[in-house]
């Protein structure tokens, strides 16, 4: 058991020291997915507007499925934004919409001090054990 819980822990050090964002993939990939990330947001803002939750709910969930069926055929993401706006039962419009979603990292709720905090903490003890810090594993086979 020590011998394959080594090796999957040289496997992940391995791994990760090869790791980097791409920031180009990352902006793609949230402009096609933020319109079904936003629902929640949506979803807040149209019962905030006066509609019910129930019925908010339903009529964003059916505009969801008709955007990801859209998509799949071609269209573009952004199509949920359109759905929902053009729909006389939300109380929400196109700008309103566009600036729920303006800031994206604020769907990442805590996120953004948690990872701070893993640095700071990830910073102090690679100070503190240099000789750990400067580890390098053997080539994963």
């Amino acid at each position: 058991m020590f011998f394959a819980a080594d090796g999957m822990l040289e496997t992940a050090i391995e791994v990760l020291s090869d790791f980097g964002p791409y920031p180009k993939m990352i902006a793609k990939e949230l402009a096609q997915n933020l319109p079904f990330l936003a629902t929640t947001k949506l979803l807040v803002a149209a019962v905030k507007g006066g509609m019910g939750r129930e019925e908010a709910h339903e009529r964003i969930k059916e505009h969801a499925v008709l955007a990801v069926r859209s998509r799949l055929d071609g269209a573009s993401s952004d199509s949920l934004f359109e759905m929902v706006a053009a729909d006389p039962h939300i109380p929400l419009t196109r700008t309103e919409i566009e600036t729920l979603v303006a800031d994206p990292l604020s769907f990442t709720g805590t996120a953004v001090a948690q990872v701070a905090t893993f640095v700071a903490t990830a910073t102090d003890l690679a100070a503190a054990n240099p000789v750990a810090a400067n580890y390098r594993p053997s080539a994963v086979v």
